[in-house]
């Protein structure tokens, strides 16, 4: 009878922790960044950047740029290249470069929500012939590529390009 009760309270444990890891999940998945005024982050809508976010006009030099901009400057604490919540339009792959030293540090890609940053690749823009293309690309090599990564937002890749 004592291992009937154990297996009960294993299941009951179990079915917890999915529920817990499911409840945390959603709201991962809800997370808004905001940054405060004069935060060391690099807001691609602010000068000297002027990000169009409303899907109309082609912003990949400017995330070129933006990303590029800040490759290294806080040294080993990268900054953020923020992008508020929005469609940014791209027709070209933005690639973060390697500094001069070989190594690059950063800065993070942070758009404000995962649903409501998006990066769109303009409609008739790929695949031409054989050519392949990334939308981004965080390092190129074997140079070592540190803290460039890219969260919560969503890169929009529609059927029938």
């Amino acid at each position: 009878m004592k291992e009937a009760a154990m297996v009960d309270k294993s299941r009951i444990l179990f079915v917890s922790l999915c529920l817990g890891i499911g409840v945390f999940a959603f709201h991962a998945s809800a997370l808004e960044y905001v940054f405060p005024p004069g935060a060391k982050v690099i807001d691609v809508t602010q000068a000297p950047y002027n990000a169009d976010k409303t899907g109309q006009t082609d912003v990949s030099a400017i995330l070129s740029k933006a990303v590029n901009d800040d490759i290294n400057v806080s040294n080993w604490c990268p900054r953020f290249a923020y992008l508020p919540a929005g469609t940014y339009l791209v027709k070209n792959t933005f690639a973060w470069k390697c500094a001069s030293s070989g190594n690059g540090n950063g800065p993070v890609l942070v758009g404000q929500s995962r649903s409501g940053t998006i990066i769109k690749l303009a409609k008739g823009t790929w695949p031409l012939g054989t050519e392949l293309k990334g939308v981004m690309q965080t390092g190129a090599g074997v140079e070592q590529n540190f803290n460039k990564s890219i969260r919560n937002l969503m890169v929009l890749i529609l059927a029938g390009r």
